[in-house]
């Protein structure tokens, strides 16, 4: 169990986006299981950096957005745990991850049952690396910015005089997909491509004569084309993309997409797993997104900038607050001008039914139709939830409710009570009318 995050996560998300010295090398302490230390940094790896931390805690690291409140392998960028070489290496362990030249924030969590406090945790992240500006990469000998091309979407050709030559090209907002293909007259090219960051052979995110990317990340791409007939010549280069329009995403851009503010609600929503319905926010500023099931567990939040998030390639997944128990949400805070935040919602983890019926809302924990002649907002553990007066129901307790089974009961059981008194009644005036009315 990994203890929750508490204190001062609105004071990491609300600071500045600041670059650490890298390499780092601190040791911080944990009072307590739930004192949870955070930073931030940057750089440009050549290749893997290597990651060394005390035993018995976890290690979570997330690009360009700060972790959530509950931390698990599914919900970070990427997740190390060190507890489990708790019992063989007692001097910290290690592992090799390959950052790509973005902000990543990071956070550490002591495994309570492993845990005495206070923790005294030793953090190493080490690793050679190129300045930080997004032009720069490693050739695989030196850190520099040229390249022997800057690619648009179209066929390029190029006379090269190396069998390897490097190549970069942008990817704007909401494109759908991308397809590269080179070819050479004496022979075939591979390519390696990476988003943000040099590739490699061992570090990519594609490779091949012909790659096809949907739901590509926008930005920098860096492509390494080698002839593998180790000659000088001529390589073409072919790109094509797909750009979707602000409505529609995906890789044939056939996917909807609902633009929202602060204040839009959706209360009534149907999903169909596995498909994942889509929401956009266009906005400088803050926003906090609110979703709850009718029928079941809350389902998972996706959220990405500038492009459809998919449960590969979302840069968070989950709830990022305090209180997740009814309700899912998550607060987007780090927003960059001229991006938009892309939120997916796809059906819970391990969820085996055919449809989901939720509602979702933002800019508040609770629905902003939550009137007080109809409903209260809940507290606590209960945050998200409008709390129906008698007689409402509903994710925001406009709906007036049907009558219960009690309700129902009494009204039969008051019925034969008037129906036996007005024969009661009724039987002195057949029997003797005159009697009566003395």
């Amino acid at each position: 169990v990994i203890s929750s995050m508490r204190g001062l996560f609105f004071f990491l998300i609300l600071c500045p986006l600041l670059s650490a010295s890298w390499p780092v090398n601190q040791t911080v302490t944990l009072q307590s299981a739930d004192d949870v230390f955070r930073g931030q940094f940057q750089v440009n790896l050549l290749s893997f950096a290597k990651i060394i931390v005390s035993p018995g805690v976890g290690l979570c690291f997330m690009e360009q957005i700060p972790p959530p409140f509950t931390v698990d392998s599914s919900s970070c960028s990427f997740f190390y745990n060190s507890s489990l070489d708790v019992s063989s290496d007692k001097n910290g362990s290690s592992a090799f991850l390959p950052f790509k030249n973005v902000p990543y924030y990071f956070s550490i969590h002591p495994y309570v049952p492993l845990s005495s406090f206070p923790l005294s945790v030793n953090l190493q992240f080490s690793g050679d690396g190129c300045d930080i500006s997004p032009l720069t990469y490693y050739n695989g000998s030196e850190c520099t910015s040229n390249v022997t091309g800057t690619l648009l979407a179209g066929s390029h050709s190029f006379n090269v005089p190396v069998p390897t030559t490097w190549y970069r090209f942008s990817v704007g907002p909401n494109v759908g997909a991308i397809t590269i293909s080179a070819s050479a007259p004496d022979g075939p090219v591979e390519l390696v491509l990476r988003h943000g960051a040099s590739p490699s052979s061992a570090i990519h995110d594609g490779k091949g004569q012909f790659i096809n990317l949907n739901y590509p990340q926008p930005g920098i791409w860096f492509i390494e084309a080698t002839k593998l007939a180790s000659t000088s010549g001529y390589v073409t280069i072919d790109i094509t993309t797909v750009q979707c329009s602000p409505d529609k995403g995906g890789p044939a851009c056939a996917i909807p997409v609902t633009s929202v503010a602060t204040g839009t609600a959706f209360l009534k929503e149907t999903l169909l797993p596995p498909s994942i319905n889509y929401y956009q926010y266009s906005s400088s500023e803050p926003l906090l997104v609110t979703i709850r099931s009718y029928n079941g567990p809350s389902p998972l939040i996706l959220v990405s900038l500038n492009q459809l998030p998919t449960l590969d390639n979302a840069l968070a997944k989950g709830c990022n607050q305090e209180y997740c128990t009814y309700t899912s949400s998550f607060q987007l805070d780090v927003t960059l001008m001229n991006s938009s935040w892309f939120i997916g919602v796809s059906a819970p983890r391990d969820y085996n039914g055919s449809v989901v019926n939720y509602g979702i809302w933002f800019g508040s924990s609770c629905p902003p139709s939550c009137q007080p002649e109809q409903g209260v907002c809940g507290e606590g553990e209960e945050t998200g939830i409008c709390r129906c007066r008698y007689g409402k129901e509903g994710l925001d307790c406009s709906e007036d409710a049907p009558m219960g089974r009690e309700y129902l009961v009494l009204i039969t059981l008051a019925s034969i009570l008037v129906v036996s008194f007005a024969l009661s009644v009724s039987v002195p005036l057949k029997l003797n009318p005159k009697s009566f009315y003395d």
